[in-house]
């Protein structure tokens, strides 16, 4: 139990070394360590993410004809979650685009310009009792009765909603009322974009469809 294993050595190493064997060590230590830098700086930097996206469309959905059993609200959020409208950091623009193919293979594109406001101030028909518990001074609503969704993009006729939101920029239209841009900045930094909407049966369908492509 007090012996020592035996081992072979060569000038007192156990590995016979060349002068080549050390210049390519060397080299072998050197592209690790760049390897090691590079995918370093890829990870931090998220530069290039292995992403795997899969596409599902419908050629033929459903329409969807907006009515007032619908309620959108939208606002964003700071990195607490805490809904907020101030106009002198952001404002929402919302949009639909209409489309339709006329002759020679022209395509006919109509905006329209909807108002949000605040939900405090929206006239609701049918509201959910959950929405009660929202915060609707701190929430914009948008009035969506009588707009049908239809198509897929660049389709012959397709429908779609765009929400914008614009930072601010002082004018003689917001009257400067602007913050300065690094309280801007610091607002709209890592906020999130905050929804609520009411769940009709044409979104149930569309939730079925997803979790029946999911499974």
């Amino acid at each position: 139990m007090y012996g020592t294993k035996a081992n072979f050595t060569i000038k007192g190493n156990k590995t016979y070394q060349t002068i080549f064997g050390s210049i390519a060590t060397l080299i072998s230590y050197f592209i690790i360590l760049i390897f090691l830098v590079i995918f370093s700086k890829q990870i931090i930097n998220h530069s290039k993410p292995n992403v795997i996206i899969t596409n599902l469309i419908d050629p033929s959905p459903i329409h969807y004809l907006f009515s007032n059993e619908f309620i959108w609200t939208i606002s964003l959020q700071y990195l607490n979650y805490s809904n907020y409208i101030d106009e002198s950091i952001y404002t929402l623009n919302v949009f639909v685009y209409i489309s339709n193919k006329i002759e020679n293979g022209k395509t006919n594109v109509t905006k329209i310009k909807l108002f949000p406001v605040k939900c405090s101030n929206y006239s609701f028909e049918v509201i959910p009792e959950y929405f009660n518990n929202l915060p609707l001074d701190n929430l914009y609503c948008v009035n969506l009765t009588g707009i049908e969704l239809r198509g897929v993009y660049m389709e012959d006729k397709w429908t779609s909603i765009d929400f914008k939101f614009v930072k601010c920029k002082n004018s003689s239209d917001n009257k400067n009322i602007c913050k300065n841009p690094e309280e801007i900045a610091e607002a709209l930094k890592g906020g999130y974009v905050g929804i609520f909407a009411t769940i009709t049966k044409y979104y149930q369908i569309n939730l079925k469809i997803l979790l029946k492509y999911m499974e």
